[in-house]
């Protein structure tokens, strides 16, 4: 018999109709070198219309692997994590996405990097696994982009996906989890480490701490995508520019500035830079649409700042 540990990890799992995805994803995590009785894995079932039963079922009978199952009516991956927040018993959660296949040394990675003080949030790197896929590639570098312009200062990162991201559940629940209501699909991970930083509460980043990325995209769902993210980062300049702890001008700048982001295909010298580049100008066209158009909306009520 192993020696029992505590249990260190809650791996949440949102998913919604992609059940092929869901089991390699499972697959993977039952293949982590972390001790069984250390980790959790809780998926969640954001109303799909494939049922998820028979994936899990399958994963337990051959991987042997314990999976919760939590079930909710369609509300967005926020909302999702939230309720599997709510059904965590480890002291640290671990979340990832149901196209995603964690690194044999995931949980190792993100639990050195964690600290004592329970207070520290890790973000790990991500990977695209699409490469030949240039709507997926293109978003891995909007990625890319996004971590090395917000966490150039490698002692105080500011942002971190919910791809790959591990938290205290005692300070998560503290700070009333995603704001689910108001970012229902895009930019909670966003909002959720900026309430983070205002409470002084430390990110790390953990580049060890691998995942890798299989999301299939086409032209018209990577815009789609990215008009949600447009509105998405509408939503969070409204709320957090209103409690004016953040910079507007490099809430901004990211995106005034291309070389941030326009000329990485040829910087990074991936194949088909050109090809790339006009995809990367899809994506600013789609993401500015999103926000003008969440802009010509109804304002999203005020929330209280928890």
């Amino acid at each position: 018999m192993p020696p029992v540990r505590p249990l260190q990890f809650a791996i949440i799992v949102p998913t919604h109709n992609r059940p092929d995805e869901l089991a390699r994803c499972l697959n993977a995590i039952a293949l982590l070198r972390y001790p069984r009785n250390a980790f959790e894995v809780i998926v969640v079932d954001d109303g799909s219309d494939v049922p998820v039963t028979p994936t899990i079922d399958d994963i337990r009978l051959r991987q042997r692997l314990e999976v919760t199952l939590v079930r909710q009516d369609n509300a967005g991956p926020a909302a999702a994590r939230n309720a599997g927040a709510a059904r965590a018993r480890a002291r640290y959660m671990a979340f990832t996405d149901d196209d995603c296949e964690v690194d044999p040394q995931w949980l190792t990675n993100l639990e050195r990097h964690v600290g004592q003080s329970g207070d520290t949030m890790v973000g790990g790197k991500t990977v695209n696994r699409l490469s030949h896929n240039v709507y997926s590639t293109a978003s891995q570098l909007i990625v890319d982009s996004v971590y090395a312009f917000y966490n150039v200062d490698a002692t105080a990162p500011q942002f971190f996906t919910t791809s790959n991201m591990g938290v205290p559940l005692r300070r998560f629940r503290e700070l009333g989890g995603f704001n689910a209501e108001v970012f229902s699909y895009a930019s909670e991970d966003r909002d959720l480490c900026q309430r983070w930083l205002d409470r002084g509460w430390g990110l790390t980043y953990s580049s060890d701490a691998i995942v890798h990325h299989s999301h299939a995209l086409r032209f018209w769902s990577f815009c789609r995508q990215h008009f949600a993210y447009g509105r998405g980062a509408y939503r969070f300049a409204v709320m957090h520019l209103r409690t004016r702890r953040i910079d507007g001008q490099r809430l901004f700048r990211f995106h005034a500035n291309p070389g941030n982001w326009l000329f990485r295909p040829f910087r990074d010298g991936l194949p088909n830079p050109g090809v790339l580049t006009v995809a990367l100008i899809v994506w600013q066209v789609a993401n500015l649409c999103g926000y003008l158009w969440q802009f010509a909306q109804r304002p999203p009520r005020e929330e209280p700042t928890r």
